[in-house]
C-alpha cells in the first residue's frame, strides 16, 4: 500500500509545477502553520490512498478480464 501511495505522490509533485506542495517544502520553506500543514498532509495522505486502493482494485479486475473460468 505504501509504494503506490508514494508513487501516486511523487506523479502529484511532478505534473503541474506549483500545484502540489509536498511537507518537506511545506515546512521550510512557506508561511503556512505547521498545524495546517499536517491538516492538509494527512488529508492528502487519505485521498492518495483512496486512489492507491482504487488504482489496484482497477488492475486486478483488468488482470482477472482475460482469465476463463
Amino acid at each position: 500500500m505504501f509504494r503506490p501511495a508514494k508513487g501516486i505522490e511523487h506523479r502529484l509533485e511532478r505534473a503541474p509545477p506549483g500545484r502540489y506542495a509536498s511537507r518537506h517544502e511545506l515546512v521550510p520553506f512557506s508561511t503556512v502553520p505547521y498545524a495546517q500543514v499536517e491538516r492538509r498532509v494527512r488529508r492528502r495522505q487519505r485521498l492518495i490512498a483512496g486512489a492507491a486502493v482504487l488504482a489496484g482494485v482497477i488492475a486486478a479486475g483488468v488482470a482477472g478480464i482475460g482469465r476463463v473460468s
